[in-house]
């Protein structure tokens, strides 16, 4: 047991501690924090850290692409979302797997180094499975699908489950028990009711909350409110 003391502790459900402090067990669990003076005096045998800077709960980014972190610089905005989609989706078109996931694996690495602790992490594909391993996040994977893959294969759901399989035979016990797994749709026009309804079942079935891409821009706004297609 150990005594983690800094000159803030931001617990985020309560007002931020100045020289605060919290008592950590040896497998890592918070037993109790508070002012440095509370815990000092709670748990006076106790050995205390110092830490520098402040001390906050693990950060979560729950909507992440760590498939596309090879092209973080390369595609810039500025004319609206399909363009900036479609020049995404030409760039990242036919780049070796290798390459995608050695970028995936380097930006998991930074978002832990810099106090990421859980990430929901989508894509298209399972790339990113070895950095979310590597980087020792917690979260899910949400396996992203389109009526693309539907149309191509025939059954995108059951496609998916191959890749996962697939995956899963690779990674072998590495696998964490923290990140789950939960196919997702891209979004309502890119998937389309039936697979949408597919999806949603699915997740149903595994007593998981799924994600989806909506009102995206003005076209998907009038799309979705009046079934325009300007």
């Amino acid at each position: 047991m150990r005594v983690v003391s800094a000159r803030w502790v931001v617990p985020i459900e309560r007002p931020p501690i100045a020289e605060g402090a919290l008592a950590l067990a040896d497998n890592g669990t918070i037993l109790a924090v508070g002012s440095r003076a509370e815990l000092r005096a709670e748990f006076p045998d106790v050995a205390e850290q110092r830490a520098e800077g402040v001390l906050l709960p693990g950060l979560v980014n729950a909507h992440c692409h760590l498939e596309l972190s090879l092209h973080a610089h390369a595609v810039p905005g500025g004319h609206g979302v399909y363009d900036w989609a479609m020049t995404l989706m030409r760039t990242h078109a036919g780049q070796p797997p290798e390459r995608v996931r050695d970028a995936a694996v380097a930006a998991a690495a930074a978002a832990a180094a810099m106090g990421t602790a859980a990430i929901g992490d989508v894509g298209n594909s399972l790339q990113a499975v070895p950095g979310i391993i590597g980087a020792g996040l917690a979260g899910v994977m949400f396996h992203e699908l389109l009526g693309s893959r539907e149309a191509a294969t025939g059954d995108a759901l059951a496609d998916a489950a191959r890749e996962w399989s697939e995956t899963l035979a690779l990674v072998g016990s590495d696998w964490p028990e923290r990140v789950d797994y939960i196919p997702a749709p891209h979004a309502p026009y890119s998937a389309g009711p039936e697979l949408l309804t597919r999806i949603f079942t699915k997740a149903t079935n595994f007593q998981h909350t799924t994600s989806i891409h909506v009102t995206e821009n003005e076209n998907e706004i009038a799309l979705l409110r009046n079934n325009s297609n300007r």
